[in-house]
């Protein structure tokens, strides 16, 4: 960790060898970030990056993943939503074309307040239907489905309301894989995406 104002390194760990895992700023806390994998969640501090044990995850449904699947499968784009209530995750596969979900998934972080568990959520139906994950807008995750549509989906899967939301297409020739690996969604809904050498940014009259 670097001082940009004294341009100095502060300190430096090791992570230990393992599954990949994402960075994501402390909800709660503003002297901690976290660490995090499919089947561990560690809190760091900011002043030092110590880390005590890592929180107690509790699993509600079954993993999507095989079990060689997830001892390679690395967490990508972390989210959390705008209420502070889910932190998402998407997994890839390594063994799938570039970029490919593989699992979708959320903690409710509400057990970092507690002594209790962090409940994880898999939601193999929202992985089936996942062409390019988007980021989060609002309280909902943004993504390309297998279809070319831009959707957004509750990240709540187990409420009663209307889970797939699509709002739009994209051209044939905006669906590359590598196109879709550069694209995301702004916390306002703006979908930005290379096209041509330039970024285009894509802007829905009605709202997402």
């Amino acid at each position: 960790m670097w001082d940009l104002t004294a341009k100095t390194q502060m300190c430096k760990r090791s992570r230990e060898a393992g599954p990949g895992g994402s960075w994501i700023n402390h909800p709660f806390n503003t002297a901690s970030l976290l660490w995090v994998t499919r089947d561990h969640l560690f809190v760091h501090k900011w002043s030092n990056f110590e880390h005590g044990e890592p929180e107690r995850l509790s699993v509600a449904t079954e993993p999507a993943l095989s079990e060689t699947e997830m001892q390679a499968a690395g967490i990508q784009n972390l989210f959390l939503t705008s209420n502070n209530r889910f932190l998402g995750y998407q997994a890839l596969s390594p063994f799938g074309r570039p970029g490919s979900v593989a699992e979708m998934g959320v903690f409710l972080v509400a057990g970092l307040q507690s002594d209790e568990p962090i409940s994880r959520q898999l939601l193999p139906q929202l992985s089936r239907k996942m062409q390019s994950f988007l980021g989060c807008h609002r309280d909902r995750v943004a993504f390309v489905d297998q279809w070319g549509w831009i959707c957004t989906s509750d990240a709540d899967w187990n409420r009663n309301t209307d889970k797939i939301r699509r709002h739009f297409f994209l051209p044939r020739d905006w669906l590359g894989a590598e196109a879709l690996q550069l694209a995301t969604m702004t916390r306002q809904g703006v979908f930005l995406v290379p096209r041509n050498g330039d970024v285009a940014i894509l802007r829905y009259a009605k709202g997402i």
